[in-house]
């Protein structure tokens, strides 16, 4: 094992919370069964630790809410009593705090080896340790940092490793396209704004005042643009002259507000770093206005109130595949959904991996025997108004034979809306619904509560990990393709057909069959779970693709029968 080799390995995961997992739980673990080997650390991107500078800097503030006044007392404190700097690791303070944004680093407020406090400095004594360790536990945003990073010639933010071990592989294509690619939103530039009038209070006073105008009439600007448009997404392309207008008032406020910023920024550090941060805002602005539309695709996303805007490169294979090639060490890339219906091919052409070396190695847990997909019929198409009616309708006597303990993946809001208000007049249990409390915090009450359904949508599809009893039931609305207005979707598919592909064969199909697969991933955690798995969608059988998709799952027992899908739950659960 990589452990015992003696190269320096990295391990990179897809979140922060898998990352975690990895240094407390799995690599403890290992080093009970493995002989002595060299030193482990876990490394996260820069704005997950204190910067003491910043820290300094929000303590003389009299901007702070109460609420973030005493958070910022309790980090201070943390701090004093050995805390490690990272956010994370502090339970006094709530990682969701808004104070976070005010006190951790940021790489432009960074001065380095002229900052006072660099000898107090968390991060760069981290990176140094990181040189040292035989292995290295980072996350997938962090990894594609340091190749854009190193692939614009700047120094990288990681050590060079003999081994690259990618777990959940499947997700970083999506996230070295988000690094490949820029996104601006309204929440980052009214944030910048805040940190403005906060320098402004402790570098120069006396223009608080002249700046609190240009910050009024900014706000403004950003808030028309975002109501320019309705709720959704939108190809840049088809909205542009509608935007045009909107777009021209809120750049000219942010030109104006960058002169003043030319004038004041000698007056201090905070002052010069808000500069450097709004021209890097201000030129992704203008790139995404003005962007290439042949090898990238702008788009934005418009809610109430709010706005995000992207540049998104259509293809990253070729950029991949360099870094790959130019590190010229062992690449491992594992996940559980690494193929669908072709195979490795879908993962490895994304991210220009043609050619290499693949292994699939069978599940260790007896599906047959621990589960049973029940596959509803009939059942109207998913476009049908009654649909999700319909569903709820064949999954009732399950949900009660489970006695709770379900899960209930939906493809769209909409459907989870619609299923939250069908079982809230009907199911007696604890009833939880995604975006009523932290992910987390869902998690923690589905497995404290008697008789609990969880409905949820994409994020919870995967990195859901509820063993044992905690989970016996999971409802898949249906197969989770993209939806058709996607504009990311729509130029990917507009490029494959210009090619004389087929867009729903090499695109739409194996992304919904990965996705399916991460779905129905949530049910079988251990060698000891048992319950069952309800495929909603009648396309699965009725079309050859569904046959197709089927293929790729996990061997459980099949049925059609509601009664044979209660009778394993009750016998599952009187067997418990």
């Amino acid at each position: 094992p990589a452990l015992l080799s003696g190269k320096r390995v990295l391990v990179s995961t897809a979140t922060k919370t898998l990352q975690d997992q990895l240094i407390s739980k799995d690599l403890p673990r290992l080093r009970e069964l493995l002989p002595p080997s060299g030193v482990w650390m876990h490394l996260k991107g820069r704005e997950n630790y204190v910067c003491e500078q910043r820290l300094v800097l929000a303590e003389t503030s009299g901007q702070l809410s109460r609420a973030q006044q005493h958070h910022l007392a309790q980090i201070r404190s943390w701090l004093a009593h050995g805390g490690s700097g990272e956010r994370g690791a502090c339970d006094q303070v709530p990682e969701q705090s808004a104070i976070w944004s005010y006190v951790c680093a940021k790489a432009e407020f960074c001065q380095q080896a002229a900052c006072s406090a660099s000898g107090e400095c968390v991060y760069p004594r981290l990176k140094e340790q990181a040189q040292e360790s035989q292995l290295l536990v980072v996350n997938h945003h962090l990894l594609a940092a340091d190749l854009a990073l190193r692939q614009q010639g700047a120094p990288g933010i990681l050590p060079d490793r003999d081994v690259y071990i990618i777990d959940e592989a499947h997700q970083l294509a999506d996230v070295v396209r988000q690094f490949l690619g820029e996104q601006v939103s309204s929440a980052q530039l009214l944030r910048l704004l805040e940190e403005i009038g906060l320098a402004c209070e402790v570098e120069a006073p006396e223009a608080q005042l002249p700046f609190s105008r240009r910050q009024t009439l900014i706000a403004e600007r950003i808030s028309a643009f975002a109501q320019a448009l309705s709720n959704g997404r939108y190809a840049l392309a088809a909205v542009q002259a509608v935007l045009q207008p909107f777009y021209d008032q809120m750049t000219a406020a942010l030109v104006e507000l960058l002169n003043w910023l030319e004038t004041m920024a000698p007056r201090g550090t905070g002052l010069a770093a808000a500069r450097e941060s709004l021209q890097a805002l201000m030129s992704a602005l203008a790139a995404w206005w003005q962007a290439d539309q042949v090898s990238e695709v702008c788009w934005c996303d418009m809610g109430s109130g709010w706005f995000r805007l992207y540049r998104t490169p259509l293809r990253i294979d070729r950029t991949f595949s360099s870094w790959v090639t130019a590190l010229g060490e062992s690449w491992i890339f594992t996940s559980a959904t690494l193929t669908d219906t072709q195979g490795f091919g879908y993962f490895q052409r994304k991210l220009g991996l043609e050619g290499v070396a693949t292994l699939k190695v069978e599940s260790p847990f007896d599906y047959g025997a621990q589960g049973m997909i029940y596959h509803p019929h009939p059942l109207p198409l998913p476009s049908a108004p009654d649909y999700i009616r319909c569903c709820l309708r064949k999954a009732w006597p399950l949900l009660q034979a489970a006695q709770g303990h379900a899960l209930l993946l939906f493809s769209s809001y909409r459907a989870l809306e619609q299923a939250h208000a069908l079982l809230a007049e009907h199911w007696s249990g604890t009833l939880l619904v995604q975006g009523e409390a932290p992910k987390a915090s869902l998690l923690q009450q589905f497995r404290d509560q008697p008789r609990a359904v969880l409905l949820a949508t994409a994020s919870f599809w995967e990195g859901v990990d509820l063993p044992g009893d905690q989970l016996r039931f999971v409802m898949i609305d249906k197969i989770p393709f993209a939806p058709p207005d996607d504009p990311v979707l729509q130029a990917e598919s507009a490029w494959l057909s210009e090619q004389g592909k087929r867009p729903f064969a090499l695109l739409q199909l194996p992304e919904a069959t990965l996705a399916l697969k991460q779905g129905v991933g949530r049910l079988i955690r251990t060698e000891q779970d048992r319950g069952v798995l309800m495929l909603c969608d009648p396309r699965l059988t009725e079309k050859s693709y569904g046959r197709s998709i089927i293929r790729q799952l996990p061997k459980f027992r099949w049925t059609q029968s509601q009664q044979e899908a209660v009778a394993f739950l009750q016998q599952s659960f009187a067997e418990a």
